[in-house]
């Protein structure tokens, strides 16, 4: 089978074959299907079985949305099946689905591999807190790495095949899984979980409630506020038939639908059945929030040299957490994040100045154009100054100094900086833009840096680790900023010290 474009007459809902695209024969008595998506768009990986034989392939899609001609991915597939998987955001982990494939693991499980020099590494059973000897697949991992959804009949179900989630601890460690719960599971199969890049738009496949054939496609997105999932829809007709459809996956900007469905083969091949995989316009009640992404790049400000670093981002208008992850170790990462929101970023290393930044998504970006961030963080030497770092999420009322509560993610930040090293001391220089008499700015610059200095010794930071200074606009560095300096305490300091900033 191929991958087909499908085109939906509004008028009365009849589904047209357009054309085939890329990722296979037609004609060919074979199938593919449980696609995933790099978050960047720039290629799809999905299971091909021929001759009763699961593998995995690749096919990379250009500029235009052509799909290259698939190429198995030779240093995972083996004489085994493998099959039923997902990628991560930066498209260097591959969990798949293996069975037999170890002694002490009967039966079907998670397997994982890592890309390194350009190489799969050989795959690795995930382990015992997600497997066990029931039958676990269909994994999908969420777009920050965190949060892992997967499908298993073990004790403790809704009953058939359930969809059941598992998330990191601290340590990077999985914990227990859990059912999803009976919103979304049946008493029958719920399976084929695929939540999108918006990190709340969920879809999947089931049996188990009323539909037009077999297993239906339905969705569902969930609550922050109210902690809960909303209303299970079906995705209807054409998408769903009398046929088997599932697997579905959803690009970026929320869409274009990739799925798989017999809905074709049988026409194609007299009643012989095979998979495909389509691709569609989702109907705008089944759309995912637009997403786009952010390429980090983190590098050592000294060497130059790529480094390993923990992301924080956080939604500015409410402070909550959105991703809390690691750069690989060409200290890249891929962050999906909402259109048209606003976030707060946080680069942290041990031994290293943090970096801050603020970001403003008022477009989507794509692998063509993405929005891409080079961050250089500077250590922290003993006994030197640190070079200036702008306090970029240090936000005041408009001509005040009083801070506003997005201003706590940071000042938190500055709390742990201060705490992890108490042999340095910080100097907190406000700056402010040029409207208004540069007297009065001065004034109102140094009692912003006052207001961070207070709330730092609020939370238990001695007075004289902290000094201010205000330069208000006449020592432009950006607008409206505080900027940090640190450097060793008295005792350490062999040398003047000077503003330090932030």
């Amino acid at each position: 089978m191929g991958c087909c474009f499908v085109f939906f007459q509004a008028e009365d809902g009849i589904r047209d074959l357009v054309r085939s695209r890329g990722l296979g024969d037609v004609y060919k008595r074979q199938s593919e299907y449980s696609p995933s998506l790099e978050l960047d768009g720039s290629s799809i990986v999905f299971t091909r079985r021929k001759n009763h034989q699961e593998d995995l392939y690749r096919s990379f899609i250009d500029s235009l949305g052509n799909f290259s001609a698939a190429i198995p991915l030779d240093d995972i597939n083996t004489s085994s099946n493998e099959g039923a998987h997902c990628i991560s955001a930066d498209g260097t982990l591959i969990l798949f689905t293996g069975c037999d494939r170890d002694v002490l693991f009967r039966g079907c499980d998670l397997y994982f591999t890592i890309l390194q020099d350009e190489k799969w590494t050989k795959p690795s059973n995930i382990g015992k807190m997600i497997n066990t000897p029931a039958w676990e697949s269909q994994p999908c991992l969420s777009s920050d790495g965190n949060t892992l959804f997967f499908v298993s009949d073990r004790v403790g179900g809704q009953g058939g095949r359930d969809i059941w989630f598992s998330k990191k601890n601290v340590r990077g460690v999985w914990m227990d899984p859990e059912n999803i719960g009976s919103h979304i599971n049946t008493s029958r199969d719920d399976e084929t979980p695929f939540l999108h890049p918006d990190g709340r738009t969920l879809y999947w496949r089931s049996n188990g409630r009323l539909g037009m054939g077999d297993f239906d496609i339905y969705m569902s997105k969930w609550n922050e506020d109210e902690q809960m999932w909303s209303e299970v829809k079906n995705i209807g007709y054409p998408v769903n038939t009398d046929g088997n459809e599932g697997a579905l996956i959803v690009s970026l900007d929320g869409s274009t639908a990739y799925f798989s469905t017999d809905y074709f083969s049988k026409s194609l091949q007299n009643g012989k059945s095979g998979l495909d995989i389509c691709y569609f316009e989702l109907p705008p009640f089944a759309k995912a929030d637009p997403t786009t992404f952010v390429k980090c790049k983190v590098r050592d400000g000294v060497t130059k040299k790529p480094v390993s670093a923990s992301i924080e981002i956080v939604r500015q208008n409410n402070n909550v957490l959105f991703y809390n992850d690691e750069t690989n170790v060409s200290g890249i990462a891929l962050i999906p994040l909402h259109y048209k929101n606003k976030y707060i970023l946080h680069v942290t290393k041990r031994n290293y100045i943090f970096y801050s930044a603020h970001i403003d998504l008022d477009r989507i970006y794509n692998s063509l154009e993405p929005l891409e961030l080079d961050v250089e963080i500077f250590p922290l030497i003993k006994n030197e100054e640190s070079k200036p770092v702008i306090l970029n999420n240090i936000f005041f009322k408009t001509g005040s100094f009083e801070l506003l509560p997005e201003s706590q993610t940071e000042i938190k930040l500055l709390y742990n900086l201060l705490t992890s090293n108490p042999q340095i001391h910080i100097t907190i220089t406000g700056h402010t833009d040029n409207v208004g008499q540069n007297e009065d700015n001065i004034i109102l610059s140094l009692n912003r840096a006052n207001s961070v200095k207070k709330a730092l010794v609020e939370k238990g930071i001695k007075e004289t680790r902290i000094q201010v200074d205000g330069k208000g606009q006449s020592v432009p560095v950006d607008t409206n900023n505080c900027l940090l300096y640190t450097s060793p305490s008295p005792r350490d300091r062999t040398r003047s010290r000077m503003p330090s900033s932030a």
